[in-house]
């Protein structure tokens, strides 16, 4: 793996933002590039008013969604649209957050037409998407830029991005729909150009860093007990200081080396360093990542022997060719799972690269070459969870399965460089950002919040996509994990802490095991690497 430094990748090779980050404290802390913004507006303030009672319309609006080009067909031209030239519809994360803006609308009455998209499915959004009526001249803009415009009484948001529209939607929604009640007050004449700002979050005020500051102090003075995190298992551990390991790689803070540090050895001290006596296979294979991480973060080699050696004896008790290979899950052998294979293969990687020896990346593609024959829709994305002897292919995508999955393609293209790994990662991440937010708030799953193993799924998620998006500059991807990351941060409890189900407030008494310290590590991994850092 690459020493990572806190670099801002290119996106879209336009535009480099360079972020220094470093700890005197056991905070998580970055310094954020203040975004310039231009504002010209003449004229006095011009009051619309608005009918409470909604203009019935028989309007229907075509979409091409490739090229994202709408036209309107029948009905009034709309007063208020919102012009795009992406492609939003094919996301369900881009659909939430055009829907809210919508209800924004609809609350204070202004009715736009309806209209179909994507083979005819009727949308119910009460505003226009795409280049459509466009009678006004639209500035020429770079990749992170966006303009809201207001002449008389029509008013445009246009991005050539996606997360440049949605940034200028929230920046609308605050300055000029919250508080409105039946009347819109706008200037007659409005041009605001602003830059999309991939550290700053608009929703709330602060930077990405300092909430990731705020939710890790409350984590660590809820749950930190000198050594270790308490009330949590074997893999749950391994989890949770892989999060250590994060906010280290971003901070090179050394109070937070020493907790990983300290947290390590007391997993050895806890389990011992013959971690065989775990039945199931995935555990030690958890354990081994976070093992491996902490020895390329701080160069101390103990660790990454002790990873080997377990990762060894796991191997050989778990790999075979029934079924045409990989490991199985534990040491019944009756299933072969997705949550040990992906797991394997990044171990593997690690090893690799630690120790010079490539025989280990070959094991790893191994794995992930029986992965994509067997738990892989390659049509779809899906990552499925296991393969029974007796009941063929079960288990439905999770984020965990889908974060490791998409984490070994992406190490094993940093090492082949086979374009394959970021094309089938690149599939498992649409389906991700599609199937997994079954909340339908466009945030990750929270139906995994049902036992002690589930509820920190989404956190190793989040991890891995980070990997990803700093390989391939996903935006997409990123500003996904930044709403998600919005959302938990405001539904935290008074005392800063962040259950698993991210969409709903966290309340202040315990509610079995979704206030353990694994449910609430998950949104302490978002907030770090939703942050745009190497």
């Amino acid at each position: 793996m690459k020493k990572f430094s806190l670099l801002v990748f290119c996106l879209l090779s336009t535009v480099f933002l360079i972020v220094s980050c470093g700890g005197h404290h056991d905070t998580l802390t970055s310094t954020a590039r203040t975004t310039e913004t231009a504002v010209t507006s003449t004229n006095a303030a011009q009051r619309i008013s608005v009918a409470t009672t909604a203009v019935q319309t028989t309007a229907v609006v075509t979409a091409q969604t490739t090229a994202g080009t709408l036209q309107l067909i029948d009905g009034e031209k709309p007063v208020f649209q919102v012009v795009s030239s992406l492609d939003l519809f094919k996301n369900s994360f881009f659909n939430k957050k055009i829907d809210d803006f919508c209800l924004a609308f609809r609350d204070i009455g202004v009715t736009i037409p309806t209209y179909t998209y994507d083979q005819g499915r009727k949308m119910t959004y009460e505003i226009l998407i795409g280049k459509t009526n466009r009678d006004v001249k639209l500035p020429e803009l770079d990749a992170l830029e966006w303009v809201v415009m207001v002449q008389g009484t029509k008013v445009i948001l246009y991005s050539e991005t996606d997360y440049g529209l949605l940034d200028a939607i929230e920046y609308f929604t605050k300055t000029h729909l919250n508080g409105c009640d039946g009347e819109l007050t706008l200037p007659t004449n409005l041009y605001k150009v602003g830059r999309y700002d991939p550290l700053q979050s608009i929703e709330h005020g602060k930077t990405y860093a300092e909430m990731a500051s705020e939710v890790w102090d409350a984590f660590n003075a809820e749950f930190w007990d000198k050594t270790h995190v308490t009330g949590i298992g074997f893999w749950e551990s391994a989890e949770v200081m892989e999060i250590y390991a994060d906010a280290y790689e971003l901070t090179r803070d050394e109070t937070i080396k020493e907790k990983l540090l300290a947290y390590a050895d007391h997993f050895v001290r806890a389990n011992k360093r013959d971690w065989l006596w775990k039945i199931h296979n995935d555990s030690p294979m958890w354990a081994s990542i976070a093992f491996c991480r902490i020895t390329l973060l701080t160069g101390e080699r103990k660790y990454y022997e002790i990873a080997k050696e377990n990762f060894d004896a796991v191997y050989a008790r778990s790999y075979d060719k029934t079924l045409g290979g990989g490991l199985w899950w534990d040491i019944d052998k009756t299933t072969k799972d997705a949550c040990v294979n992906g797991p394997a293969a990044i171990a593997a990687c690690y090893i690799a690269e630690i120790s010079g020896d490539d025989s280990y990346y070959e094991k790893a593609k191994d794995l992930m070459a029986w992965m994509f024959d067997t738990l892989f829709d390659k049509n779809t994305g899906d990552v499925y969870g296991r393969y029974d002897l007796n009941d063929g292919i079960q288990g439905r995508s999770s984020t965990y399965n889908h974060g490791t999955f998409i984490g070994a393609c992406t190490l094993l293209y940093q090492h082949y460089q086979d374009e394959i790994y970021l094309t089938y990662a690149k599939k498992a991440v649409s389906c991700a950002l599609i199937r997994l937010p079954e909340s339908g708030f466009g945030v990750l799953d929270n139906n995994e919040n049902r036992d002690g193993a589930m509820i920190g799924f989404k956190g190793i998620f989040a991890r891995w996509a980070r990997y990803y998006i700093v390989e391939t500059g996903d935006m997409n991807l990123f500003v996904f994990l930044q709403h998600n990351a919005d959302v938990a941060y405001g539904n935290r409890n008074e005392n800063g802490l962040i259950w698993t189900d991210w969409h709903i407030k966290t309340p202040t008494d315990p509610v079995a095991e979704k206030h353990n310290a694994f449910s609430m590590s998950t949104a302490v991994s978002l907030l770090i690497n939703c942050q745009m850092w190497k």
